[in-house]
């Protein structure tokens, strides 16, 4: 196997990872569209200061955690790929 085959197969690999990219913005802004979770306050009428808490926060969604797997597994791929090819 030469180091153009090698090359050709780390290309790959990245490509495959700026689609789960591409992938993953796009479920990322269909999840943050849901409104994930909900900030509050309240007054200190001691202090006069405004305290923001999150009150709720929802589960990321199976799917973007697997896509984010995806990407991280391409690119280590690449990386491995890259680790191979003689100097």
């Amino acid at each position: 196997m030469g180091n153009l085959d090698i090359v050709v197969r780390l290309t790959l690999k990245l490509e495959r990872a700026k689609k789960h990219i591409l992938d993953l913005e796009s479920e990322w802004t269909t999840f943050l569209k849901t409104k994930p979770y909900h900030v509050v306050f309240k007054d200190d009428l001691q202090t006069g200061e405004r305290i923001y808490y999150v009150e709720r926060v929802n589960d990321i969604p199976p799917v973007i955690l697997v896509i984010v797997g995806d990407v991280l597994q391409n690119l280590r791929s690449a990386l491995d790929h890259l680790a191979t090819i003689s100097p």
